[in-house]
């Protein structure tokens, strides 16, 4: 197994593999991967002997056939203060959440920050073919030269991981969700002054679309039917349409939520029930929620209440189930039942250690 090192951290490894070492930030493991001394085994995230550290090139993920998994993004950082966090992104199994591979994509020159809830989302191209990221520098500090001074475009296929992309016009402020329909164009948003941006696939200069007015943010982005669809929190939250990817226009409301319960994810899906996506999962401070299309309306199908000490934040979904969210501490799946009820299982829950640790954006893997 390759031991990983990174200058800004002690410490990266996996040391959830077994219950007596569910922190990566374990003692044992912070002296005993010291520079200069070989890491036990117990001590290594497992397949990083694959991973590579360029910008663009092979990753450690879905090296088991048959392996039913999900990706999701770790952040930690060590006790102190400090912006930039070891940025991990995983590959969990989704029948128990154990984890079977990850990448450090500090050492791919992306990196996160702890700072802001809504950074970190993974969304899927509406082809299948890959799942995005956007990396935003946590800080203007010239400390962090060595992690990364741009905003970034983080690009996992099935047989590659690829950070080339570089997103301009954003200057140090949070970016918070990239979506895309085939990787050919790439769309984002992030804080103050939400702004919506387009950039093409050859990386050239990215350019703004629309601007949220006043306090309201644009929080997480899909691509589905050929559309662009966002949502929106403060005043009255929403899942928007953009419009055509063709010709992105006025936003147009899909569903609607009562002020303070600020939605924080979505995911369309194709359930076949109708002509194209047919059924919408939200997550929102209140409650998540499934609603299915019914003609040209959306209509709520169930209603989950949210644990207020646990709220699901970043959801992932698909055809045939599970639902899987992501709250700062935990990891969940959600499944229907026979008598068309709801049951939440928890999947992992991580440990405290003294620092700072938090899960963002979960997503079903990208097809071959």
């Amino acid at each position: 197994m390759t031991r990983l090192t990174l200058p800004l951290f002690l410490v990266l490894t996996g040391c959830d593999l077994s219950a007596a070492f569910e922190s990566y930030r374990d003692r044992f493991c912070a002296e005993q991967c010291a520079p200069g001394r070989a890491c036990p085994e117990r001590c290594t995230l497992p397949g990083t002997e694959d991973a590579g550290t360029s910008a663009k090139g092979p990753h450690a993920f879905f090296k088991t056939a048959g392996d039913d998994t999900f990706l999701v993004v770790h952040l930690q950082s060590n006790a102190g203060p400090g912006p930039a966090a070891t940025t991990l992104l995983e590959e969990r199994r989704v029948a128990d959440g154990e984890l079977v591979a990850a990448e450090v994509l500090n050492q791919r020159g992306a990196v996160l920050s702890l700072g802001n809830r809504f950074e970190g989302a993974l969304t899927r191209a509406a082809d299948g073919k890959s799942v995005t990221l956007g990396a935003s520098p946590p800080s203007a500090s010239m400390q962090l030269q060595e992690a990364t001074m741009a905003h970034r475009i983080v690009s996992v296929r099935r047989g590659e991981l690829d950070v080339s992309r570089v997103l301009t016009g954003y200057a140090q402020e949070p970016l918070f969700a990239v979506a895309t329909a085939d990787e050919t164009t790439f769309w984002a948003v992030g804080a103050t002054p939400g702004a919506l941006r387009e950039l093409p696939s050859d990386a050239g200069a990215s350019r703004l679309l629309a601007s949220r007015t006043g306090d309201e943010q644009w929080t997480t982005l899909q691509v589905a039917d050929g559309r662009l669809f966002a949502s929106t929190i403060e005043l009255e939250s929403r899942i928007e349409d953009l419009g055509a990817v063709q010709a992105i226009g006025v936003a147009t409301p899909v569903v609607r939520f009562d002020v303070n319960r600020s939605v924080t994810s979505f995911a369309f899906v194709d359930t076949d029930l109708e002509a194209g996506v047919d059924t919408l999962f939200v997550a929102e401070r209140n409650s998540v929620w499934r609603f299915a299309r019914d003609g040209g309306a959306w209509e709520p199908r169930w209603e989950f209440p949210q644990d207020q000490l646990d709220r699901c934040v970043f959801l992932a979904a698909r055809r045939e189930g599970p639902l899987l969210c992501s709250t700062e501490f935990a990891l969940f799946r959600f499944d229907e039942v026979d008598d068309g009820g709801v049951e939440r299982r928890l999947l992992f829950a991580r440990t405290f250690d003294g620092g700072a640790d938090a899960f963002r954006g979960v997503a079903f893997p990208p097809s071959p």
